[in-house]
């Protein structure tokens, strides 16, 4: 059967007469204030996209509330990816897989000494741990986090994310067997040797750790802000505000240099205000990532006469520099900016210059669950030694494609006595000792927990350091009966 609207409309007097009926109402009051009303609609939507878009960049309403939501927005998203990888599809950010036809890493022969031992701090397939190891990669003793210090650092997130994903990162052995240690962005803990609780403070402690002569403990800590700070407007609310926090020995606060008073204060605001060509502001909400604080020894400040000793180096990963903070001013007084990517661990040397971790990430910086062992657009990540009187790189150790080296995010060095280098390669879940002549590998730990598919997984590891047997009084005491926690 033909419907007779139909046939009409296909003839041609009856698309003419179509055509007069739509001009019709086309001309009619009602047909031109519904367009009238959808062009206004319009307009009204490109309006408001058009003063959203502007409100974060010029500090007007709702700038900060719009900003504030989408960095919410953006964690939400972050998290709900971790619980799907972890709960749905069974993987851990912890367990680093390499890609199908890579085989495990071969074992390399110790060209160390045999009362060579070495702390290291891994993913040891159910939690994060602290392990010494023998020259030949065997355990000598095992720390983990004990239930009572994992109570301390209890935070809402727990109820979402496993106790498993408290990463353990930078650490300090003491003669007695006991270990201080950062659990990044829940705070630090000191335990003994059994893993017995000493003391704990939690809060947004992450990173490396470091003692200075009289023992004080220097640790990265940062705060969330929801407006803009008086003096640095430029900087885009909400963002963490981080500072260099000094702890005594027994844990109780002293003080702190925060960075943005710092720049402020010794005019290296640009360090931080990306922005665009016509105006300056900050682009992030983690406007810093400091991941190092180290204090400044006599020898390297003899050697730099713009340094003084008992001075601050810090590292801020997102803009690619190392600054200096007068210990007196509390002030910026040099920066090297640019000439690392991504750094980490920056170690200053007796000769005055500095050894610097340079990860090279280019693009994916969170590298979750996989490795890349041909690295990223700017090849692998590299160990160069610059000096900073010049910013002249004098020696420099990078991976090949046939020993990959690479890691996107985190990573430690630790110049030796012996002149070696001791790297940690979080994303390749080891930790290995460089011969500074022939750059050579002369011992590696490597972490491996299982092979799946005929290609290793490798649990991740994110520090290490080296000790002599004969400094470690602990090793002639009785064994632990009951290790604490897990």
């Amino acid at each position: 059967m033909i419907d007779r609207d139909d046939a009409n409309t296909r003839h041609p007097k009856g698309v003419f007469a179509a055509a007069q009926n739509a001009l019709r109402n086309a001309n009619s009051p009602a047909f031109s204030d519904r367009v009238g009303q959808a062009i206004l609609f319009f307009y009204l939507c490109v309006v408001l996209v058009s003063v959203g878009a502007a409100s974060p960049r010029f500090g007007f309403f709702p700038g900060k509330q719009l900003s504030y939501f989408f960095n919410t927005l953006s964690d939400v998203r972050s998290l709900i990816s971790l619980q799907w990888q972890y709960r749905v599809q069974k993987l851990h950010p912890s367990k680093i897989s390499w890609p199908a036809g890579y085989p495990a890493r071969a074992t390399v022969e110790p060209r160390i000494g045999k009362d060579s031992l070495t702390l290291v701090q891994a993913f040891r397939g159910d939690s994060y741990g602290l392990v010494l190891v023998d020259a030949d990669g065997g355990l000598v003793h095992e720390w983990r986090i004990p239930d009572e210090t994992n109570k301390d650092l209890a935070q809402p997130k727990d109820r979402l994310l496993p106790g498993d994903f408290k990463v353990i990162d930078g650490a300090h052995l003491y003669p007695n067997g006991d270990v201080v240690f950062t659990v990044d962005y829940y705070g630090v803990a000191k335990i003994d040797r059994c893993s017995n609780k000493i003391w704990t403070v939690a809060g947004e402690y992450h990173h490396s750790l470091s003692l200075d002569p009289a023992g004080d403990l220097w640790v990265p800590f940062r705060e969330f802000r929801k407006s803009r700070t008086a003096g640095a407007e430029w900087i885009s609310a909400p963002y963490f505000y981080e500072s260099v926090a000094r702890l005594s020995p027994d844990g109780e606060f002293r003080e702190s240099f925060p960075l943005v008073d710092a720049a402020v204060g010794g005019r290296f605001e640009g360090l931080f205000a990306e922005g665009s060509p016509d105006t300056a502001k900050t682009v992030t909400s983690d406007i810093t990532h400091l991941n190092d604080a180290d204090i400044v020894g006599a020898e390297f400040a003899a050697l730099n006469p713009h340094i003084n000793e008992g001075d601050i180096v810090v590292s801020m990963r997102t803009i690619d520099s190392i600054a200096v903070i007068d210990r007196q001013t509390r002030k910026f007084k040099f920066a090297l900016s640019g000439l690392t990517l991504r750094q980490h661990d920056p170690d200053l040397l007796p000769n005055g210059n500095i050894l610097i971790y340079d990860n090279r990430t280019e693009r994916s910086q969170h590298n979750h669950l996989s490795y890349l062992p041909e690295g990223q657009g700017l090849g692998h990540s590299r160990i160069v030694e610059i000096n900073p009187r010049t910013q002249e790189t004098v020696w420099s150790y990078e991976g090949a494609a046939d020993s990959p080296f690479f890691s996107s995010i985190q990573g430690k060095i630790e110049p030796l006595e012996n002149g070696n280098v001791l790297i940690v390669e979080p994303e390749g879940g080891r930790a290995f000792e460089v011969d500074r002549e022939t750059k050579e590998i002369v011992w590696q730990f490597a972490n491996l927990l299982e092979m799946k598919d005929g290609s290793p997984v490798y649990g991740r590891v994110t520090g290490a350091t080296r000790h002599n047997r004969s400094d470690l009084d602990f090793l002639k005491e009785p064994a632990c009966a009951v290790t604490a926690g897990k």
